[in-house]
């Protein structure tokens, strides 16, 4: 997977301490080899303690900071335009030689073509443990989690929904084994031969998962599988619709993560299908993203 933008920015959704800053922010293409912070535009919300170039500047004694912590309802962003489109596979954050508490706990990595409407493509999260620490994110990845969930609000028709299979992708294009976790759904209809959840993660085309009632905005259904391991970075993932009734699909709904088994879940993204047919099979992820410009949002 991967992404081609001008603009990438860091959105900080959550910080420790009354201030946020980061010394360093690199971006490294697919063979490793960092992409050039020259010739852009380095720019952040607030600049009260350090400009947002410093960020940039490769020297790790000088500093992007704010003046205030970072919250999910006050976020903080910076942000580089570089002069033409690029492609990083990864990125790394260096934060204060001389402090510990000011870096980002989580946060986004945003994309724009015009600077002003933004798309998530990943959420993140790190524990700092040292001042100076760097550490190393990938691009192109739905991140780390032990549980994932298809959080579906309408069908390509009416009534209740149905999945036949529902694969999920390392970044490498590999199926990630079911075999080590449980599934779960929210509501299961017994009407029509389904025994539950787990039909949609069998590997059997002749078995689905049916809701047994119809997903709405209000009243979403879902489908979930929990790892026994935690860590799992998920890449893409594909639904298969049944043989009959396909409109029974989902049409729109969102992939969700969490890091604690399924106890809260945090959006990674939201999709919207295109109209299935009789046992389709669509993938989403890489496939589905259109390239746009980056913008890091720290919230």
């Amino acid at each position: 997977m991967s992404f081609t933008y001008s603009y990438w920015r860091l959105s900080a959704i959550n910080s420790t301490y009354n201030v946020l800053s980061i010394a360093e922010i690199k971006f490294y293409d697919s063979g490793g080899s960092q992409i050039a912070t020259t010739g852009g535009t380095a720019s952040a919300d607030d600049v009260t303690f350090g400009a947002a170039s410093n960020a940039f500047d490769g020297n790790a004694s000088t500093f992007w900071a704010t003046s205030s912590q970072a919250t999910p309802t006050s976020p903080h962003w910076i942000q580089y335009q570089f002069p033409s489109a690029v492609t990083p596979a990864t990125y790394s954050i260096a934060i204060r030689n001389d402090i510990l508490f000011q870096c980002p706990d989580s946060w986004s990595l945003q994309g724009s073509n015009d600077g002003s409407t933004w798309s998530t493509i990943g959420n993140y999260s790190a524990p700092w443990t040292s001042a100076g620490q760097v550490q190393t994110f990938s691009v192109g990845s739905f991140g780390l989690g032990d549980a994932f969930r298809l959080l579906i609000t309408s069908t390509d028709g009416t009534g209740v929904c149905s999945i036949v299979q529902w694969t999920l992708y390392d970044s490498g294009g590999t199926p990630i084994s079911f075999t080590d976790g449980a599934s779960s759904a929210l509501s299961v209809y017994s009407g029509e031969g389904t025994d539950g959840s787990a039909e949609a993660f069998d590997g059997d085309a002749a078995t689905y998962w049916a809701s047994n009632a119809t997903p709405t905005v209000a009243s979403p259904q879902w489908l979930a599988f929990r790892f026994n391991s935690s860590g799992l970075t998920v890449g893409s993932f594909s639904i298969t619709a049944r043989t009959s009734n396909p409109n029974q699909t989902p049409h729109d709904f969102t992939l969700q993560k969490s890091v604690d088994g399924g106890a809260t879940w945090t959006d990674i993204q939201s999709f919207t299908a295109a109209t299935w047919t009789n046992g389709a099979t669509q993938t989403f992820g890489a496939a589905r993203r259109r390239a746009r410009p980056f913008i890091w949002i720290i919230t």
